[in-house]
């Protein structure tokens, strides 16, 4: 059971240091990577199918500009999303966001993947969420190679 900083309402968790972090910061994450991704998705596919209607393009080559839109679109949507979680779970701005951008990015190539299978009916459901599982993963996994870059450097002094 984490320890609450009784001073913040409860939504801050105290660390074994001393210090507090925002709790709930995964959640933030999964839930802000997975709906900025979604929305980009959306309005990269408009955008594109737009393009494609002024080129006067029929058939296959309609798709092609639905393709890229969408892909560049959301890619900038993962970006986008682990940057406004970032504020949104008063994370420090050092911590970095290349590893949960890096795995949103892994996240939607599954996503993409999946989707082009047609899995069944909870498909979309889950190929909403991988985005914003892969960020989380992602961000997880930085922090535990910083948790152990910092544990390394703490015994270096102390020895």
């Amino acid at each position: 059971m984490p320890n609450f900083d009784p001073t913040s309402n409860g939504h801050r968790l105290v660390k074994s240091s001393g210090t507090s972090e925002p709790g709930g910061g995964g959640v933030v994450l999964l839930a802000i990577v997975s709906a900025f991704t979604g929305l980009s998705l959306l309005a990269g596919a408009t955008a594109g199918a737009v393009v494609a209607a002024i080129l006067g393009l029929k058939g296959s080559a309609f798709i092609t500009p639905v393709a890229i839109g969408s892909g560049v679109a959301a890619g900038v949507g993962v970006w986008l999303g682990v940057r406004i979680s970032e504020r949104f779970a008063s994370r420090s701005a050092n911590k970095g966001r290349l590893w949960p951008t890096v795995g949103g990015l892994a996240g939607l190539v599954a996503a993409v993947a999946m989707a082009s299978r047609g899995l069944g009916p909870w498909a979309p459901f889950v190929v909403i969420l991988l985005p914003g599982l892969g960020a989380l993963l992602g961000d997880t996994s930085a922090g535990r190679r910083a948790a152990r870059q910092g544990s390394r450097s703490s015994r270096k002094i102390e020895a």
